[in-house]
Formats: C-alpha cells, sequence, structure tokens
C-alpha cells in the first residue's frame, strides 16, 4: 500500500505538471471504488478552470482548482496509481477515472484492486476524511506531538503508528524501518516509551521517510509516479521483507509475525 513518500512523492510531480492545465472533460469507469464521485457536479464545478497547487493530507491528495474552492480528492488505497499522459495514449487495464485538459493531455487514475478512490469536494464542503487525520510526520512539531500521542496508550507501538487517526501517512513498510533504526520492538506499549526513546523514534521516523522521498517511495509492485517511474528505495530497506536474513546492526536473524494484524519483521536481539 502506497504510504506518505509514494504519495508526496506523486504530489511532488503532479504539482511540477498539473497547475495552470484547464479542465475539459471528465470519464469514469461503471466499476465502483471505494468512494464515487458525482461527475455531474464536479464537471458543472470544475469545466473550463485551471488546477493550482495539489496537496496531501496524510495519504489523502487534493487537487483543488486554482480558483472557487473545488477540488479532487484522491486515496491510492492498495494499488492505485495516478498516470499523466496525452489522450492519444491507449488506455490501461484497470483505469477507473480520466480527467482530460484542453491542451491534449489527461490525468487518470488507475487501480487494480479498487481500493482507492477519485471523488469530489464542492465549493464550502469540508475535507471530513483529511479532518479525521493525525500527526504529519514531516511536520517541525512532530516529535512533541508524539510525546503527548504515546503518554497512557497501552496499545503496541507499532500499531499506533499505522492508525491514521494518529500518525497520518506512515504504514506497514517505514514503521518497520524506524522501529528497527531506534532500536524498538514493534511489540512495546506505546506508554512504556520513556521521552528519550520516543524522540530518538519520532527522529527515525522523519529520517526514514526524507530517505525514501529523495528515492521517490518503495516500488514493490503497483506503485508508480505521476510519469510512470518506480521508486527506488527498494534496496535501501534494511528490514522490511527481509525475515530470516541477518540483521544488519547485529547479525542475529530476523523474525517475523504479525502485530495488529500486519506482518511485521524486526530483531529480536536489538530492538527492545
Amino acid at each position: 500500500m502506497p504510504e506518505l513518500p509514494e504519495v508526496e512523492s506523486v504530489r511532488r510531480g503532479l504539482a511540477a505538471w498539473l497547475p495552470g492545465r484547464v479542465v475539459a472533460g471528465m470519464w469514469r469507469s461503471p466499476l465502483r471504488l471505494r468512494r464515487e464521485i458525482d461527475l455531474r457536479q464536479a464537471q458543472a464545478c470544475l469545466l473550463g478552470l485551471p488546477f493550482g497547487v495539489p496537496e496531501r493530507f496524510g495519504k489523502i491528495l487534493l487537487l483543488p482548482a486554482s480558483q472557487g474552492g473545488a477540488r479532487l480528492r484522491l486515496h491510492l488505497g492498495m494499488s492505485g496509481r495516478v498516470h499523466t499522459c496525452p489522450e492519444s495514449e491507449p488506455l490501461a487495464s484497470h483505469t477507473h477515472f480520466r480527467l482530460r485538459f484542453s491542451d491534449g493531455h489527461e490525468l487518470r487514475y488507475i487501480d487494480a484492486r479498487r481500493f482507492g478512490f477519485v471523488d469530489f469536494l464542492a465549493p464550502g464542503t469540508p475535507d471530513l476524511l483529511g479532518a479525521a487525520l493525525g500527526l504529519d510526520p514531516l511536520d517541525p512539531g512532530f516529535a512533541e506531538g508524539l510525546l503527548t500521542l504515546c503518554a497512557g496508550k497501552g496499545r503496541p507501538i507499532k500499531v499506533l503508528l499505522m492508525a491514521q487517526e494518529a500518525v497520518a501517512g506512515l504504514g506497514n513498510i517505514y514503521a518497520t524501518e524506524a522501529l528497527w533504526r531506534a532500536g524498538v520492538s514493534p511489540w512495546r506499549s506505546a506508554s512504556s516509551l520513556d521521552p528519550r526513546e520516543v524522540i530518538t523514534l519520532a527522529r527515525e521516523i522523519q529520517g526514514v521517510l526524507s530517505e525514501a522521498l529523495r528515492w521517490c517511495g518503495t516500488t514493490l509492485r503497483d506503485y508508480r509516479q505521476a510519469d510512470g517511474q518506480v521508486g527506488g528505495y527498494f534496496s535501501e530497506l534494511q528490514v522490511y521483507g527481509r525475515h530470516g536474513e541477518p540483521c544488519r546492526r547485529c547479525s542475529a536473524a530476523l523474525e517475523k509475525a504479525p502485530v495488529g494484524g500486519r506482518t511485521t519483521t524486526w530483531c529480536g536481539q536489538c530492538q527492545r
């Protein structure tokens, strides 16, 4: 599932491509996604308008019109991707949404498993999904926020980190990597971490996300940047997907078990 670095990489790619392009038409597949777009309302509000600069909240992308307050909202789900191309390019399988521009280009949403969505927020409509999200790990005050978040929480720290209402945008890959880098067991209750450990963990979360962003995220299978390029961070992963292999810090065999319903890899020797 695309996480913060993948979604932010898509946002940055769109930020260089989308602003100023004028909407000329829209199309959606008859197949249902997790949320449905009101195509008639979206066209009434967006046709003839240029887009502004895309925004990101956790794993949600917002594409605002440059005037009027209308927005498209995208979530990549597990296998979704955004593709920019000339309108003459043949449709890829599992294309569910096409946004056509007056210059002959298109933005397309492609999703084989259909857990993502594209929908529309009319002017003045609050983004309730975005409002329900927790801390953004890239915010400067993230460490202080994480200290408050962990206090009194009995849930395993990895479960807390992946709860989007607690920490927005973090998922299995980067929570696994950050906990290993911080030397913290994924099984520890959040409240058992002392302030020094929480600050260290916050620093490692921000560190691994920043590194992944420099590689434009991690492609395991479906994820692509808006221009179709893969993310290159897979070769830099230290623990995720390496169970049974030696830990690159202490050489103990990495272990694997479900934590909060998600497969987790960790080192039982150096993560305490």
